[in-house]
């Protein structure tokens, strides 16, 4: 059977870059986006409690604002775990390493001594 890449699953694409989007937005751009997850944001642009009670920040600054140098340090913090994490994938887990372990693996399975196989079919019935 063929598996397609994940590139050809539509909705998880457009999942993904909408989630990723809506990080990098809430990041980078102090607005009502990213007052609701209560990341750089002002005393203005409060945050509506469940009850819909207008709630000030409260902290010692009254603000959420990051410095924009640090927005951007954060913004490459993210892409360089973005990159960290799709290169552990591609050459760690399915990659040179994670097939040499695997084969590895199967080697002891295929070498195991009889006893071991004759013992287990006498416990498991």
């Amino acid at each position: 059977t063929h598996r397609a890449g994940w590139f050809r699953n539509y909705w998880f694409v457009f999942f993904a870059v909408l989630w990723s989007a809506i990080h990098f937005i809430a990041t980078l751009v102090p607005s009502e986006l990213s007052c609701l997850f209560r990341v750089n944001c002002s005393n203005e642009d409060v945050v509506r409690a469940v009850t819909d009670v207008a709630q000030p920040i409260q902290n010692l600054y009254n603000t959420t604002l990051m410095p924009v140098d640090f927005r951007w340090l954060l913004m490459g913090l993210m892409v360089s775990n973005l990159f960290l994490n799709v290169g552990w994938d591609y050459f760690i887990v399915y990659g040179p390493v994670g097939e040499k372990i695997a084969s590895s693996y199967k080697k002891r399975k295929n070498n195991r001594p009889p006893v071991v196989d004759d013992l287990r079919a006498q416990l498991i019935p």
